[in-house]
């Protein structure tokens, strides 16, 4: 499965635009801001709520979201190198998927991930 497709890319650069990159937000507003595309470890609990992302130089999109490796009590927002989510699981070698279906904000996120 394709991680990105041109549909998302626009829509990270986009947000990315809209959101003003490194300007402090109130997290209110941030809370609303909505969930670009989600992705997943199918063999554990990783999953990147992502809301905006650049397209670097040599590529590579450098992506800015809220992140749970495992640990809700850890989860963060925090960027993410979209070559990072190109690994796979030690049980069956599955690699990060997209969730095709995902609708969200920020908010509806955290629920998710403090419900884990």
């Amino acid at each position: 499965m394709k991680l990105l497709t041109k549909a998302i890319e626009k829509a990270l650069v986009s947000a990315a635009e809209r959101n003003e990159a490194g300007k402090m937000m109130d997290p209110i507003d941030a809370n609303a801001m909505k969930v670009i595309v989600k992705f997943f470890m199918p063999e554990g609990a990783a999953t990147w709520y992502i809301l905006e992302g650049a397209k670097q130089p040599d590529g590579d999109w450098r992506l800015f979201g809220f992140c749970n490796l495992g640990d809700p009590d850890m989860a963060e927002l925090g960027y993410v190198m979209l070559s990072e989510l190109r690994v796979r699981g030690k049980n069956f070698g599955l690699p990060v998927e997209r969730d095709m279906w995902y609708e969200g904000t920020l908010a509806d996120a955290r629920k998710e991930v403090s419900r884990s």
